[in-house]
């Protein structure tokens, strides 16, 4: 036992010494059985087959060589989640409504826009669809279909409160910010936003 210990280590001393490349013969064969090649990316060496074979898990990197079933690595662009690998894009399950995902947090967050269903963007800011009995507003605001106000008043849903029309005279104005009056008060006509 003791000379193969030695004869390991002068060979592990040669190559050492002359560098892979310089062995030939059957010390070179010898080095290449006891190392096997490298695959290339979502590949892994299955030693019995003698040869290169693709990764189980799409798009994955570097998977672990038990016939290539767990994913260690993922593609560029594509994250590990339990054993699959996601683009960073897309959420792993879609979120709930009222949520977007966070792809730096890697989870389901709320929406930033107060009613909204479905948003997206930056940190959930800009809201696509509102949830049942609101509408989207022109300023990314979910108002509530039926004004609960009263006339000459508008929803503000960012805290749930009925604020003056901006316009004089007005008895129905668009919600946001109030200053878009969409009918007046009767015996006032509507022109160029303002009831004369």
């Amino acid at each position: 036992m003791k000379a193969l210990l030695i004869f390991v280590a002068l060979l592990l001393g040669i190559v050492t010494s002359l560098g892979v490349d310089e062995l030939q013969g059957s010390d070179r064969k010898l080095l290449d059985v006891e190392t096997p090649p490298k695959c290339e990316d979502g590949y892994w060496y299955d030693k019995k087959a003698g040869k290169c074979k693709p990764c189980k898990t799409k798009n994955c990197k570097t998977c672990v060589a038990s016939k290539g079933k767990r994913c260690k690595v993922c593609m560029d662009g594509y994250f590990l989640d339990r054993n699959k690998c996601l683009d960073d894009h897309e959420p792993p399950e879609p979120c709930e409504k009222g949520f977007y995902y966070d792809k730096k947090a890697k989870k389901c967050k709320p929406c930033k826009v107060l009613n909204c269903s479905h948003c997206i963007g930056n940190k959930g800011k800009t809201c696509k669809e509102c949830f049942d009995g609101f509408f989207l507003s022109e300023n990314n605001r979910c108002t509530a279909d039926v004004n609960p106000c009263g006339d000459g008043e508008w929803l503000d849903a960012r805290v749930n409160k009925c604020r003056p029309c901006k316009t004089k005279n007005c008895k129905v104005c668009v919600a946001g910010e109030g200053r878009r009056c969409k009918e007046c008060l009767p015996g006032y006509d509507l022109k160029k936003n303002k009831c004369v």
